[in-house]
């Protein structure tokens, strides 16, 4: 009698696993998340994003799949990148940059797709949502902190005979607009001259700078994705005139920009990734309010050595990270 038993568990055995197998994969959560970026300077978001996304147990080619046809390169292509999107009727947009989040929102305003942005400079003046707490909406996502005002004031401290400072544009990019504002608000206290310039293409860059005064002693880059893609072109200018290059995040900093008083990009693909996992487990964007990022002294000691720059020790002692190399 037990040899009998003792069979028919043998043969039962399989099929026991395999119900298991199957009701265990029928359970199975999966997802699939369109990812939409303006620049190349948008992938560390990206990168620190799926990082995290992992971690909280979203790992991909397992149980989530994420569809991303590239960086747009300019405002006017975004368009192309987010209509295949909406057809494949994913589950979430991951976003970055004030200028992609107004046209995701555009394409997902009738079909409630759910978005989460990271970052968006200012997403209530940019008019993405109403308020950052109770925004009710299906857009959410991560907050840029003020910073601008403070970034010139650190510029000022690194080297106080700065007088004039460039600020490149990209004209109609509204992270921009409310970048240069709040700058010019602060150099205007402290004693510094502003000129902006308006960088329509790309390939207008080099020229640009070619054509700055002599006097310019400084540069200030915005919270403008587009303008941020053209980094190595800041650096090579503002290195061979030895002078300040600041910039709005740490990846710029590592570039070869002096100083930033600003965001990580990875810090808040990692921020954004915990607000995609509540959503992915049914928890309404709406339920979800905007989050702040941080923000980080970073200073380039390598440059500062290049420009002939000192650094005080009373500034590195409030350095958050230090680059080197």
């Amino acid at each position: 009698m037990k040899k009998i038993r003792f069979f028919l568990l043998i043969l039962m055995f399989p099929v026991i696993v395999f119900g298991f197998w199957f009701e265990k994969d029928e359970n199975k959560k999966e997802a699939v998340v369109g990812v939409v970026s303006l620049s190349k300077v948008d992938r560390s978001t990206l990168k620190g994003f799926k990082e995290k996304m992992s971690r909280l147990g979203w790992k991909e080619y397992d149980n989530i799949t994420y569809i991303d046809y590239g960086p747009a390169g300019k405002i006017q292509k975004l368009d192309t990148k987010i209509k295949p999107l909406i057809k494949h009727n994913v589950d979430l947009i991951f976003v970055s940059s004030t200028p992609g989040t107004l046209a995701v929102k555009k394409f997902t305003q009738n079909k409630q797709i759910p978005v989460i942005f990271a970052p968006v400079n200012d997403p209530v003046a940019s008019g993405i949502v109403k308020s950052l707490r109770n925004h009710g909406g299906h857009i959410t996502g991560i907050k840029l902190p003020a910073g601008d005002a403070q970034r010139f004031k650190w510029l000022k401290k690194l080297n106080p005979t700065v007088k004039n400072v460039l600020v490149p544009y990209t004209p109609g990019d509204k992270s921009s607009e409310v970048s240069r504002k709040e700058a010019k608000k602060s150099a205007k206290a402290i004693g510094l001259n502003i000129i902006e310039r308006p960088i329509l293409k790309d390939e207008d860059t080099p020229s640009t700078l070619k054509s700055l005064p002599n006097d310019v002693d400084a540069i200030f880059l915005p919270r403008d994705s587009t303008i941020e893609s053209k980094i190595d072109d800041y650096v090579k200018y503002a290195n061979s005139r030895k002078i300040v290059l600041s910039a709005p995040s740490y990846q710029q900093v590592q570039k070869g920009a002096l100083f930033a008083w600003g965001f990580m990009h990875s810090e808040i693909g990692k921020q954004a990734a915990r607000m995609a996992n509540l959503i992915l487990n049914n928890v309404k964007p709406s339920d979800i309010p905007v989050e702040v990022a941080r923000n980080y002294l970073v200073i380039n000691m390598k440059t500062a050595k290049e420009i002939g720059l000192v650094i005080p020790q009373s500034i590195i002692r409030k350095t958050h990270l230090i680059v080197k190399e």
